[in-house]
């Protein structure tokens, strides 16, 4: 059973209400560290920090080395603030280390240090640990990690493990994911576009076919996918750059500039919109407020991203012909500094294959 489908369960509700009852009366209450656990880990789901941290720490009192709570404690420093050290500190406390919660966890802690083959190793140990009944869930505990963390070394094994509930939408998600990080976005494709049809308001599963879309340079069907999740969560800021982007690589610099403009006013720091802003500007022969954007910025802003090399470029070969050579040369230093980032990055990936 899925914690989330357990919270939703007659006994964990018993136990919630049994708990929060004993305190409103400053009542004691005698709970294992998984029940506290549990309830814990329910608050920090629900967005109530405070009380999960208040609940984990009481379990830690009580069990000072209970796996389950330090094990929990760890992951969420992990997600808050990417404290490897801290969370091996907490792992370090366990009185028990061959059980699943250990394993997981500490998979996680491999994960987020960058040692892919260590996590692999403890995700099969952290399956072969579980009930049978439990081995399916625990599959997809594997492979949800394996995405939140991006990591690719090991993903043919995951997916060719095939669950009983590889008909579910969360499994073929999930598998969408580890193959589009295997680096085959038209396979993942295909299986996003398998899931927004079980599920069309599945924003995540939209974001993930646009990329997919993006990849193949289908831009028109990216833009459809960025719309359909911009539907379901119109607050994305990412979601909304990348159909800025689109757009751009389109060549229709009118709906760029007004997405751009929308994002502009959203966002405290407006950095990163501010070349291609002016970008469009130009191409759409608003010249006049191209140079005052830039004018206003440029002296302010220190943004080389790397795929705004060429804008860059355009803009310091206009700002030159209209005179602005001060303005130019200090776009043309942004744009050698977004090239060498770009090289690098182009390196790192040959690299990598």
């Amino acid at each position: 059973m899925l914690q989330e489908e357990y919270f939703n369960t007659d006994e964990f509700r018993d136990t919630l209400s049994l708990y929060e009852q004993a305190m409103r009366n400053r009542q004691s209450i005698f709970l294992d560290a998984i029940d506290l656990t549990d309830i814990a880990e329910y608050y920090y789901q629900q967005g109530q920090r405070a009380r999960a941290m208040q609940v984990l720490d009481h379990a830690l009192y009580l069990y000072p080395n209970a796996t389950v709570a330090l094990a929990y404690k760890a992951r969420i420093v992990l997600w808050e603030n990417g404290n490897v050290g801290k969370a091996r500190q907490l792992m370090a406390q366990c009185d028990d280390t061959t059980s699943p919660e250990y394993y997981l966890a500490m998979a996680e802690v491999m994960l987020a240090d960058e040692k892919d083959d260590e996590a692999h190793r403890l995700l099969q140990l952290y399956v072969e640990t579980m009930d049978p009944e439990e081995r399916d869930n625990a599959v997809l505990d594997a492979m949800t990690l394996l995405v939140d963390y991006s990591s690719s070394a090991h993903c043919d094994y995951w997916l060719n493990l095939k669950p009983k509930k590889a008909n579910s939408i969360d499994y073929l998600e999930l598998s969408a994911h580890l193959v589009m990080l295997s680096g085959k976005p038209k396979e993942a494709r295909t299986m996003f576009e398998r899931v927004v049809e079980l599920d069309p308001f599945h924003a995540d599963a939209w974001k993930a076919l646009a990329e997919c879309c993006i990849e193949e340079n289908d831009l028109q069907r990216a833009l459809e996918a960025i719309n359909f999740a911009l539907a379901i969560d119109r607050d994305d800021s990412h979601l909304l750059f990348r159909k800025a982007l689109c757009y751009l690589n389109l060549q229709n610099y009118r709906d760029a500039l007004s997405v751009l403009q929308q994002l502009q006013k959203k966002e405290d720091d407006d950095t990163a919109y501010v070349y291609p802003i002016a970008f469009c500007l130009v191409q759409l022969q608003r010249t006049e407020e191209a140079i005052a954007l830039l004018s206003e910025k440029a002296q302010h802003t220190h943004f080389a991203v790397p795929f705004f090399a060429d804008f860059y470029r355009e803009l310091a070969d206009f700002c030159q012909q209209e005179g602005q050579t001060q303005l130019a040369q200090q776009i043309r230093q942004y744009q050698q500094q977004a090239e060498r980032i770009r090289r690098n990055i182009d390196n790192n990936n040959n690299t990598d294959e």
